[in-house]
Order: C-alpha cells, then sequence, then structure tokens
C-alpha cells in the first residue's frame, strides 16, 4: 500500500494518476479488510486461551488474561495509555481506587524508579571514573570546553531550522499541545518563502514542496509564523531560561501485560512540548548537527551517558 501511495503522490498531474489512484484504493480497501480479519482472529485465540485455563482449573492465570484484554470504564487494555479511574496497588499492597490516590502511586513509582540509587553510586565519583575512566584522559576536558564557547552566541535562523529539521516526525505533542508536524511545516515554507525572495518573479505550484540544503536556508525568518517562532526562541535564550509552558511534560503511562493494578507493568513515555525540544537540539546539535557536549568524548563515555539520557527521557 505504501509502494501506490507513493506512487500516485508521484503520478500527480500525470496520465498515470486516476490508475494509480484506483489501484491505492483497491489496496487499502483490501489492506483493511484483512486486518480486520486478523483482529477477528486474535480476539478469538485470546478467549481460546482463557478457556484452556479454566479448563486446566488455572483461574488466576485466566483472571489476569481477562483483566489484561478487557476495556471496560475503570481498566486498560494491552498496549494503551493508563486510564484515569484504573485502580492501582501501592507499596503496601493496598487497592487504591479514589483518582488522587491513583495519582499517588504512580507519582511515587516514578520517583522510585528516576531516585533508585540505595548504595549511593550515583554521588559517588570513583564509581562514575571506573566506568569512564579519568574526565581529563588526554586533555579532553579542554578540547570539549573549547567546542562550547560558541553556545553564547546568538541564535540564527538556519539553526533553528535545522533543528526543526532533525527531529523525528509524527510524535504526539506536549502540553502545549504544538504538534511537531506544524513546525515541519514551517520549514517547507520558509524554503518556498526563501525561494520567492529570491525570485520575485518565482510562481510557487501546488502539491510541490522545496528543501533547501543547509546552506541555503533563509538567514532571517521570512514567515509571520517564522518570525514569532524566532523571537521567542531568542529571548528564551537571552533570559537564559525557558517559558514555564515550554518546561512542563506530560508522563504517559502505557500498560505493557500482565496485571493492570501493578505499576511496574506501565512504562512511562513523557511528552515533551516541540520548541523546547527545538531549543535542546540547538544547543546540542548547533547548525553542524554535531552534538556540543562539555563532557569527555571517549566512546565509553558517550555510549553510557547517552545510554543515561535515554533513560531518563523515557521516564
Amino acid at each position: 500500500m505504501k509502494d501506490y501511495a507513493k506512487k500516485l503522490a508521484d503520478s500527480v498531474g500525470s496520465a498515470d494518476e486516476d490508475r494509480f489512484r484506483y489501484l491505492y484504493e483497491r489496496t487499502r480497501r483490501e489492506y483493511k479488510k484483512r486486518d480486520a480479519s486478523w483482529k477477528k482472529a486474535q480476539v478469538i485465540k485470546s478467549y481460546e486461551r482463557i478457556a484452556a485455563d479454566i479448563g486446566e482449573q488455572d483461574y488466576k492465570n485466566a483472571w489476569k488474561r481477562v483483566k489484561a484484554k478487557s476495556n471496560l470504564d475503570n481498566t486498560t487494555g494491552e498496549n494503551m495509555p493508563m486510564k484515569p479511574s484504573q485502580p492501582l496497588r501501592d507499596k503496601k499492597n493496598r487497592l487504591q481506587t479514589d483518582p488522587k490516590a491513583i495519582q499517588t502511586v504512580m507519582a511515587e513509582h516514578y520517583k522510585d524508579l528516576l531516585q533508585d540509587d540505595h548504595n549511593g553510586d550515583m554521588r559517588d565519583q570513583n564509581f562514575w571514573e571506573s566506568i569512564w575512566g579519568d574526565a581529563d584522559e588526554d586533555g579532553q576536558v579542554e578540547e570539549d570546553l573549547a567546542q562550547t564557547q560558541d553556545l553564547a552566541k546568538k541564535i540564527t535562523w538556519q539553526e533553528c531550522l535545522l533543528a526543526i529539521r532533525a527531529m523525528n516526525g509524527g510524535t504526539s505533542p506536549g502540553v502545549d499541545e504544538v504538534h511537531i508536524d506544524v513546525l515541519k511545516g514551517l520549514v517547507a515554507e520558509e524554503c518556498m518563502a526563501e525561494l520567492q525572495f529570491q525570485n520575485p518573479h518565482f510562481v510557487r505550484k501546488d502539491n510541490i514542496q522545496v528543501h533547501l540544503a543547509a546552506d541555503k536556508l533563509p538567514e532571517l525568518p521570512r514567515t509571520p509564523m517564522g518570525k514569532a517562532v524566532y523571537k521567542l526562541l531568542n529571548l528564551s535564550w537571552k533570559l537564559k531560561r525557558l517559558p514555564q509552558a515550554w518546561e512542563e511534560n506530560i508522563v504517559v503511562s502505557l500498560f505493557k501485560k500482565g496485571d493492570p493494578e501493578n505499576p511496574d507493568n506501565y512504562r512511562g513515555v513523557t511528552l515533551i512540548p516541540v520548541r523546547s525540544e527545538q531549543a535542546y537540539w540547538i544547543e546540542n546539535k548547533g547548525a553542524s548537527g554535531k552534538a556540543k557536549k562539555p563532557y569527555p568524548s571517549s566512546s565509553r563515555y558517550k555510549k553510557r551517558f547517552e545510554g543515561v539520557t535515554s533513560k531518563v527521557k523515557q521516564l
């Protein structure tokens, strides 16, 4: 289906457009039909497993399957965000059903995950040196600090556009409800506006998007939205702080499998405001796309740091 969708997009305006549109619609209907059939078969299999557990008098496992597959108003199904009314068990194994108590249980659960340092290793310098080695290895500190000297400079508009271009599309928005695809569209509009600025006689065609090379991107915003975004980022950079709305993150708890009343069976995903992510990319990636990291650049250090960063961001 993806192949036909690409061929349809490439054939817009040509003689083959109608043919590819027919093939795409036919393939899409066939896919939906087979997908519905597969989902129906999976539901039947799930009930067959429950019936088999009951037949073997394994009522505990059968009840777990029922709760895991259920999608009632007060329960959570597999691979679904946790419902606000989902009962949870606290550290003393007491079932909490009040919404505020449920929030408290989950907040304590994530707090324990982030502060899981029973031995105090996280605050022990010798522990980190045993993993990453001496921080001043081969005079690397001076070299890495030299790479950060330009961080105090004013943000360029090209850096802003490159940061947006480097971010993953199709992700969920944060508390500001600004979708990354909106900023992706801003980059495309800026490229088109730059062409019109360079050539006043340029005629914009429908269904055409232009993605300029990094050195060809506009040095100044060309669209009203671009000017507003650039002004906010530079003001934030000058004041050395982010707006409060950009600092608020949403943690969504996704149910994995098992007992939905157990907080350990949920995976936390943080939804970060895209403009906050953009500021992070500008600071750490820069226009060259290379990370500006004020820490030793040994491969061991990078691997460990990126692993810890990924874990914290996930939680």
